[in-house]
């Protein structure tokens, strides 16, 4: 994990951290990983009007953990002025092959009459 430091991870703990009574899982950035613990800082804090502190939880701890993929907004202009939006869609191109069908050719003509 010491190569993921400084991206998003969330991860359930087995039993609560003392830190954040009842609490197990938890959402934030990787700081640091050291031996058998690793370093977090977590989205929210333990308490209302409380400053998000970095957390350190032993790896025996973890019950379950991942990296939370944050993909680029695509909508903003990139450089070089492209939007990254999808372009509209084209009118559909005729079948390749054949001669065009003529529609004037098939009026008046009953499709009982030729079996």
């Amino acid at each position: 994990m010491a190569p993921y430091a400084g991206r998003t991870i969330e991860l359930t703990l087995a039993v609560p951290h003392p830190e954040w009574p009842g609490r197990r899982k938890f959402r934030g950035d990787i700081v640091r990983v050291e031996g058998d613990a690793l370093t977090f800082l977590p989205d929210a804090a333990p308490a209302p009007g409380e400053a998000p502190a970095p957390l350190t939880v032993a790896w025996d701890d973890v019950k379950q953990a991942h990296l939370v993929h944050i993909f680029p907004d695509t909508t903003r202009p990139q450089p070089g002025g492209k939007t990254g939006q999808r372009k509209k869609a084209q009118p559909k191109k005729p079948a390749r092959g054949g001669a065009p069908h003529d529609d004037t050719t098939d009026q008046g003509t009953d499709p009982e009459e030729h079996p």
